[in-house]
């Protein structure tokens, strides 16, 4: 049973959500205030004739496909992706996009207003509130937790092996490091 663009405009007005229908791509736009994602806009779009519908989260992330760290960042995008059920992301490098997608097939089923909230909300959650603040810090620091914990660990190695003043030597070469590009310069 296809579900229509005027059946998702109808929950939206139940939500008391401001939304824009745009009838030649078969999609609704609406945005959410949210803590960690500065425009979250949401996409609802319909596929196959209204057998097939996807949330999803346009330029999630930015400039995270030109980022510095963005090795990091793909690493931490597949982490979290192993660790949601309804959430994906894709990536389209051509075009510089991350999204966030929930993809829903209806068949034969129409969609329910209870199903079109749940997948709304738990989109919005999921970015919002529980993955954005990781992914803002791989982007911040281009470590992952597993790589910060390594880090750690081998810190308190060396700081139980190691003679005393290495680890401040240590600190200004690496900072040195980070100031000039290379260790050369210490």
């Amino acid at each position: 049973m296809a579900t229509t663009l005027r059946q998702i405009a109808k929950f939206l007005d139940n939500r008391r959500c401001q939304y824009m229908v745009d009838e030649d791509n078969f999609r609704v736009l609406t945005s959410v205030e949210a803590d960690h994602v500065e425009q979250f806009v949401i996409v609802i779009q319909l596929h196959e004739d209204g057998k097939f519908l996807q949330f999803y989260v346009p330029r999630l992330l930015g400039d995270a496909p030109k980022h510095q760290h963005q090795e990091s960042i793909c690493h931490k995008l597949l982490a979290l992706s192993g660790n949601t059920n309804m959430l994906q992301w894709e990536s389209d490098l051509i075009n510089e996009e991350v999204r966030a997608v929930i993809k829903f097939p209806l068949e034969a089923v129409p969609l329910t207003e209870k199903q079109f909230n749940h997948c709304l909300s738990s989109l919005i959650d999921m970015v919002d509130q529980r993955l954005m603040p990781q992914i803002k810090a791989v982007m911040a620091t281009s470590l992952n937790s597993g790589e910060r914990e390594l880090g750690e660990q081998i810190l308190l190695m060396l700081q139980e092996i190691a003679p005393e003043g290495v680890l401040e030597l240590l600190e200004s070469a690496l900072t040195a490091h980070q100031s000039h590009g290379s260790l050369a310069s210490i």
